[in-house]
């Protein structure tokens, strides 16, 4: 015999007299400010800053060699480090802060343990030495709020700039006013409905949500035991919100 799962029955509850409040929008100054910043930070320049120290947020250009047991694996020129990523050559890499203060032309070294699961066959599962060799430090540079920065931006003027962007951020508001307003009443009709989820197909929403979340760790650079610890953590979470997921998609 087969046993097949089938999409649950539910009927639709009397909604009409669910309530809900208007959402107050109001642009602030402030909010037109942190566009405007948001904006010079889409605008900025990499540039390089010669003679000085790396500092946490810099980017980092460096010639980079990995070898294990004596073995040359991987050498490259003119690679991008960033400190925050905390990779280099997507590996993980403890202690990568200590670049902080350091010059061009300075090397460093650094040991660490490739994660088994590495897609590189020749590499997985190696304790290995890593050389890294600073050529160029950059840093963001961004353009000053003035009135030529607007006109080079096509608008008349730095205001006119500036209410294009409070018009930008109040559109903004309206979209999350009225998914907020959407997501209110779907539960408040969720909450008035009973149905059962196929179980099947709620393991298969579980385990693309641990593999999703399992490559995030892994991207954070997160070892392999850390990783399984907080997806162990999060599981009743991440259950919770692939059942209210499931019930929403069958509802709508």
């Amino acid at each position: 015999s087969v046993v097949m799962e089938v999409r649950p029955t539910l009927t639709l509850p009397d909604y009409s007299d669910i309530k809900i409040k208007p959402r107050d929008l109001k642009v602030t100054d402030q909010e037109v400010k942190e566009a405007l910043d948001d904006l010079r930070q889409q605008k900025a320049r990499l540039v390089v800053i010669p003679d000085t120290k790396v500092e946490k947020n810099d980017y980092l250009v460096a010639d980079v060699k990995l070898e294990a047991a004596g073995k040359l694996l991987h050498e490259e020129k003119n690679v991008t480090l960033h400190l925050p990523w905390g990779k280099v050559l997507s590996l993980p890499v403890e202690g990568l802060d200590r670049l902080v203060g350091q010059k061009s032309g300075s090397n460093h070294h650094f040991k660490l343990e490739i994660s088994a699961q590495h897609q590189n066959k020749e590499w997985a599962g190696q304790p290995a030495d890593l050389s890294v060799t600073l050529q160029e430090i950059k840093r963001f540079h961004l353009p000053e709020a003035t009135e030529e920065w607007a006109k080079s931006l096509d608008f008349d003027s730095l205001a006119a700039l500036q209410d294009e962007l409070k018009k930008n951020v109040t559109r903004h508001q309206e979209q999350i006013a009225h998914q907020e307003q959407e997501d209110e009443i779907i539960t408040k009709i969720l909450d008035r409905v009973k149905f059962d989820l196929p179980e099947g197909l709620v393991e298969k929403e579980l385990q693309n949500s641990a593999k999703h979340h399992r490559m995030e760790l892994q991207t954070k650079g997160l070892k392999d035991e850390v990783a399984e610890k907080e997806l162990a953590r999060s599981e009743k979470q991440r259950q919770e919100a692939a059942r209210l997921e499931l019930r929403r998609y069958f509802l709508l």
